[in-house]
């Protein structure tokens, strides 16, 4: 290559000086060349060097231009370190938005917590009022215990409904109905009522059903009046008998969960 380069000097002037000549070749033919013009081994060289310079430099800006970037160590450092950030960057973004997730949907558990607890209290109110409104009814019929066969049973049987639902209200209940079976047992006037024995049998199956709740006097006021009536000592309804199923179960029960014994004589029949 060197050599091509160093022949393209030498006959690039020849040319030049040829074209010269030419035109003045009119003037004068045999003029000899000036010593000045003549171009010694050593400027040769120099030029030969110069161009050969420009043309590596030329290829080696060719070789940058085409050289591929990513194969260079900084430009793979530099896109990995790109690609960290990015992923980080995403990262914190998925953990915002998830704590922002958390965040709402435990605001909205409260939420709901908090109405449903209002709900609650606000039916438990209501509850309250409308138990206090019942119960203010219940004690109110109490009165017609006061009166004779049919409000007595009209009282019976609003006893008989609310009995499981107002069991604060057992202890007042249960001493008027012991009240109402001694009175019916000793003292009625009604002696031949079918009614009033009917009322009988309701008042006596409520005390007996709950007997253990009872306390020690107002049982042994109730067998002494069962007692009384069927030894025919007692002005009180006539046709209690052993066949009544409270009469039995005051039978089988002990007068006293300390005491040992039955009442046997319960169960006789009336004196005859």
């Amino acid at each position: 290559m060197r050599n091509m380069l160093l022949l393209a000097v030498l006959f690039l002037p020849m040319m030049g000086s040829a074209q010269q000549a030419t035109n003045t070749s009119r003037q004068s033919v045999a003029a000899p060349q000036s010593p000045e013009r003549k171009t010694s081994q050593g400027e040769l060289e120099k030029r030969v060097d110069l161009i050969e310079a420009k043309v590596l430099l030329a290829e080696a800006k060719a070789l940058a231009a085409k050289r591929n970037p990513w194969t260079e160590p900084g430009a793979i450092l530099g896109f990995l370190g790109s690609l960290g950030a990015i992923a980080s960057f995403l990262i914190q973004r998925w953990w915002h938005r998830q704590a922002e997730r958390e965040a709402a949907d435990r605001a909205e558990r409260e939420r709901k917590q908090a109405a449903e607890l209002a709900e609650r209290e606000r039916q438990q109110e209501a509850d309250r009022a409308e138990r206090e409104k019942l119960k203010s009814h219940v004690l109110d019929s109490l009165k017609w215990f006061e009166g004779k066969t049919q409000p007595r049973s009209i009282a019976i049987a609003v006893v008989e409904a609310n009995w499981s639902t107002f069991k604060d209200l057992h202890p007042t209940w249960l001493a008027i109905l012991v009240n109402q079976a001694i009175y019916l047992l000793k003292q009625s006037d009604e002696a031949d009522s079918a009614h009033e024995l009917a009322n009988l049998d309701r008042i006596m199956t409520l005390i007996a059903d709950n007997e253990s709740e009872l306390r020690l006097e107002q049982k042994i006021s109730v067998r002494e009046a069962v007692s009384a009536n069927q030894a025919g000592s007692a002005s009180g309804l006539k046709g209690v008998t052993g066949h009544n199923e409270w009469l039995k179960k005051l039978a089988k029960s002990p007068l006293n969960p300390g005491l040992n014994r039955t009442d046997t004589a319960l169960t006789r029949g009336p004196a005859g």
